[in-house]
């Protein structure tokens, strides 16, 4: 249904990728404005500088494509894309109803059908009872849902989600993308969000991806993003892992990796389409959940640790419910955090207790350093 292919923009470097009709995609956006201008671009509010975007097969993005020049050529049929953007406030001086309906009105509904078909879109939205009212008259939380409805009201192909719960509080933040989720699944839409927020990312539909201004870095199913990084950034990004600056010793199938700190471990390479830029003696990053790093606290640290051993000083530790946050400093003075369940520490957590962390090689990635 939609194919992206090389598509960019000023502001977000090139994006490919193939959405099919009734999936759900989220893109986390690093910045956020990577997401906002390939989203203009897929609505037709600016022209992409490269690359193409097509839904089935009909152009909507691309270089000359859907700027607001007077010389150019017109934007997408919203019946194509729906944007839903706090960039395009609504009206202050309309109703809910009469804003929904206003896309309609536009391409030709006549004001009876608009309104009804924007009455239908409020009730999805649950903002029937206060159709009525104007924007000001409403919550922040009912306007984002407003925004929604009117993008909707047209019935686009594709939905565009540009970080509607930005500026809302977290509970409400949540209930909208637990709202917009059964949407999705229940009327069969598709759509592509961009969000600030890693774990919203994740829980928005079967897939994300990483946007940053240079382009799209992975996109896939949440499991493959935590388990097969492509990049660090996406490491870090989606698994909040660690990333410990060292050189490669040696290549094989497990890479012999020794530490800014001194330590030496094993870690796998990424598994990412032509991949190979690490060789001996090279620069990298490697990169550990704080969920796969296992801790032992000790009275003392030893002279020279065994491989695979990073000595470290704890430095804080935080509660969070059935796991502790542990935070460490290592002896070259890089910091790196380990979740551990409550139940598995033993004794007081004082500052500068002495430790030694481990992971298995297959939980460490070692990535070049970009």
């Amino acid at each position: 249904m939609l194919t992206l292919s090389g598509l960019a923009t000023c502001g977000c470097g090139p994006v490919s990728l193939e959405l099919g009709r009734g999936e759900a995609v989220a893109l986390l956006c690093r910045p956020l404005s990577s997401g906002s201008e390939l989203f203009a671009a897929l609505s037709g509010r600016q022209a992409a500088i490269a690359g193409l975007g097509c839904i089935d097969g009909r152009p909507i993005a691309g270089p000359g494509l859907g700027t607001i020049r007077r010389d150019s050529t017109p934007r997408p049929d919203p019946r194509l894309v729906g944007l839903a953007s706090a960039r395009d406030p609504l009206l202050a001086h309309l109703d809910l109803a009469a804003n929904v309906a206003l896309g309609l009105r536009i391409i030709g509904h006549d004001r009876d059908r608009a309104l009804a078909r924007a009455s239908e879109m409020l009730a999805w939205l649950g903002l029937d009872a206060v159709a009525h009212l104007r924007p000001t008259q409403v919550s922040a939380a009912e306007r984002v849902r407003a925004h929604i409805a009117r993008a909707l009201a047209c019935r686009p192909r594709l939905l565009l989600l540009d970080d509607p719960g930005g500026g809302l509080a977290p509970p409400e933040r949540s209930t909208l993308l637990a709202r917009l989720r059964r949407l999705i699944l229940a009327h069969g839409l598709t759509a592509m969000l961009a969000t600030d927020d890693p774990d919203e990312a994740l829980a928005f539909g079967a897939r994300a991806g990483l946007l940053e201004a240079g382009g799209l870095r992975q996109e896939g199913r949440a499991r493959t993003l935590l388990e097969e990084p492509w990049h660090a950034a996406v490491a870090e990004a989606f698994g909040h892992a660690n990333l410990l600056p060292g050189q490669v010793l040696d290549l094989d199938d497990m890479l012999d990796v020794r530490l800014a700190c001194g330590a030496r471990i094993g870690a796998m390479a990424p598994r990412r389409p032509g991949a190979g830029a690490l060789a001996e003696g090279s620069p990298c990053e490697v990169a550990i959940r704080p969920d796969r790093l296992a801790v032992a606290f000790v009275d003392r640290l030893p002279e020279q640790t065994e491989r695979g051993d990073l000595a470290a000083t704890l430095l804080d530790a935080q509660p969070l419910g059935e796991r502790v946050r542990l935070r460490f400093r290592l002896a070259d003075g890089t910091e790196l955090v380990a979740l551990r369940p409550a139940q598995a520490i033993r004794g007081a957590l004082e500052r500068d207790r002495p430790a030694l962390l481990a992971c298995r090689s297959s939980d460490a990635i070692a990535f070049p350093q970009d």
